[in-house]
């Protein structure tokens, strides 16, 4: 079965390297046509989430768990205890119960501690999130996003954000907070109201980092107080 590989998703602002300061977004410098042409329009966002993207197959009657890379495996290290709430989250019986005969892919994210460098900032246990599926060459709506969630017991991405990709930039440098916890949200991953795709048929879509407006000093006390 082919595994629809997630599409990179691109930042709102082009970056730069500042010196003795670190990365930054380049303010309106927009970083495809898209977000210059619609930037004034309505946009919505959910928190983005600093762990790793996996894929999960189902042909119909097998799952296969795919990490960043285009194959099969590749995924978090056991102690994470990701890949085995992936097989009890994902098993066969599961899938074949809700979905007999029906090939699709689900996207989720992966994080917890010793995922990424905020993994513990979310808690002391391994989780994952619904992001999309992908099925018969299109990616569900958020209601029938959320109905599968439900399905298999997931959560989602939940909307954080309404309005302009201005205002979502001020959102993100000001510290939005997580949905998980007294501190800064990695950021956004806004997408259009409508859904709008470019011309090669992709979603619009982009980041939003905090990391690109003031750095990860932020973030410093939180993580020094949930060494573990």
């Amino acid at each position: 079965m082919h595994v629809h590989k997630y599409p990179s998703i691109p930042n709102v602002f082009e970056k730069m390297k500042i010196p003795n300061t670190g990365t930054r977004y380049r303010h309106g410098a927009w970083t495809s046509p898209e977000l210059a042409s619609l930037h004034n329009t309505t946009w919505h966002g959910t928190e983005k989430i600093d762990g790793t993207n996996i894929r999960i197959g189902w042909d119909g009657t097998t799952a296969t768990f795919h990490g960043r890379e285009h194959k099969q495996g590749n995924l978090p290290p056991d102690h994470t205890g990701i890949p085995q709430l992936l097989k009890t989250t994902f098993s066969t019986a599961a899938l074949a119960a809700a979905y007999p005969g029906k090939p699709l892919t689900f996207y989720v994210e992966a994080f917890g501690p010793g995922i990424a460098r905020l993994g513990r900032l979310y808690g002391t246990q391994p989780q994952l999130r619904l992001l999309d599926v992908y099925i018969n060459d299109i990616w569900l709506e958020p209601h029938n996003l959320r109905n599968v969630a439900e399905t298999l017991n997931l959560g989602t991405a939940p909307r954080v954000f309404t309005g302009t990709l201005y205002e979502a930039a001020a959102a993100v440098a000001n510290g939005q907070e997580s949905i998980f916890g007294p501190f800064p949200a990695e950021g956004l991953i806004v997408t259009t109201a409508d859904n709008l795709c470019n011309r090669r048929g992709e979603r619009i879509s982009c980041k939003v980092k905090y990391e690109y407006f003031n750095g990860d000093a932020a973030w410093r006390p939180h993580l020094k107080a949930n060494r573990t």
